[in-house]
């Protein structure tokens, strides 16, 4: 029988081997902050955090986590540079603490992101430019920005949906009582959130609220479309990113060939059949859902600088 491990254990050994414990919320971030940890300079350990006995999946028990590990921190005040539990931001900042609740604004030892959660930071041109390469012949010293700007043209045209949608979802986070049309933790892919039938739909029900919504917005909460990536579902912005340009990279050979920013070394030359940007045949059939999983194994550096600061604060 395999026995979960053994938290206090583990922050014995990170503290005597002066090696520091990242604890992250699931499978989904264990490979992300591996790879951010990679850009730091220390050296630490990341563990899920329901491998740790009594310890189920999930922000609330990473919270649960450090708070259990507050005395650890507070017995010498070196302690805090080995023990670090990050969250994603969600919705906590918008709505009242309860009384059953952990204060954990008050936890020393926990970061909080910046965004909503950690699959907005990925939706960025430089891993766009990555993704790319990846998918296409063309290197990626060689794509132009012309290019990256022509995949992203014109998507903040299809913020102003998600906007309402996560509008909705916020206030049903917020308010018990609330009658929603979604949740957050409904089409937790982003799937239903933007491909444009099922949107459609869950937008003919959300916009009739839209007067209300605008009132919660403003008064209650004081969010705007400005703010759309700290209260947008990381997975429905990033999953909306990758939608959009998807459609246009599939189009980049033609438009290579039609001279609509500067040519691949092939069709420079006339070889239009063998242009680079060209979908390998591997990919041709990749579904988005495929390509959010591909984006996010590259780490923008500059997006990711906050977690990337913090890391570095310990030892």
């Amino acid at each position: 029988m395999q026995f979960k491990r053994d938290l206090n254990d583990i922050v014995a050994q990170a503290i005597m081997n002066r090696e520091p414990v990242i604890i992250v919320e699931g499978k989904d971030d264990h490979q992300i902050y591996r790879a951010i940890l990679h850009e730091t300079t220390t050296n630490a350990s990341v563990y899920q955090v329901n491998e740790f006995e009594n310890y189920g999946a999930g922000c609330d028990n990473v919270i649960k986590c450090i708070a259990y590990l507050q005395k650890k921190i507070e017995e010498r005040p070196q302690n805090i540079q080995y023990i670090l539990g990050i969250i994603d931001r969600d919705a906590r900042p918008y709505r009242p603490l309860q009384e059953t609740e952990i204060n954990y604004r008050t936890l020393k030892g926990i970061f909080i992101l910046k965004y909503y959660s950690i699959e907005t930071y990925f939706a960025t041109s430089h891993n766009l430019k990555k993704l790319l390469a990846r998918l296409t012949y063309v290197s990626e010293n060689d794509i132009p920005q012309t290019v990256v700007d022509l995949l992203i043209d014109n998507i903040h045209a299809t913020f102003d949906n998600l906007y309402w949608i996560s509008l909705e979802a916020l206030r049903n986070a917020c308010d018990t009582k609330y009658e929603a049309e979604i949740g957050y933790s409904e089409h937790h892919n982003g799937r239903g959130v933007v491909e444009y039938k099922a949107q459609q739909r869950l937008l003919s029900q959300i916009l009739p609220k839209k007067e209300a919504l605008q009132v919660f917005a403003n008064d209650t909460i004081g969010v705007s479309i400005d703010d759309l990536k700290l209260i947008c579902n990381g997975k429905w912005y990033l999953f909306n990113y990758i939608y959009h340009a998807n459609s246009k990279m599939k189009e980049l050979s033609s438009a290579c060939k039609n001279q609509r920013f500067q040519q691949c070394s092939s069709c420079q030359v006339g070889n239009f059949e063998d242009c680079l940007y060209a979908m390998k045949t591997i990919y041709k059939n990749n579904s988005i859902s495929s390509l959010v999983d591909e984006i996010q194994t590259f780490i923008d550096r500059e997006e990711c600088l906050d977690i990337i600061e913090r890391i570095e604060t310990l030892a």
